[in-house]
């Protein structure tokens, strides 16, 4: 159903994959870690696609990358509208 593409500089060395079902809707999350030791960055995102009745419709991607100590947060959600 769903495709997970990667760049090179965050790509997850651990992926792991959970769902749950409320009503009508089905929510599954893949959370994945890693880290690029050549430039000492560590990353960690998490991704919840939302289904309601069998059908797409939207996501939400939270993902921390830390570097030289420091942690940036970014926040992505996408809703199709009804």
């Amino acid at each position: 159903i769903a495709k997970v593409d990667c760049r090179e500089a965050v790509q997850s060395d651990n992926i792991t994959f959970a769902y749950a079902t409320f009503g009508d809707c089905t929510v599954v999350r893949m959370k994945g870690t890693g880290e690029n030791s050549a430039e000492g960055t560590s990353t960690s995102s998490e991704v919840y696609m939302i289904f309601r009745g069998g059908e797409y419709v939207g996501h939400e991607i939270n993902t921390t990358v830390t570097a030289d100590g420091v942690s940036t947060d970014f926040f992505v959600q996408f809703a199709l509208a009804r």
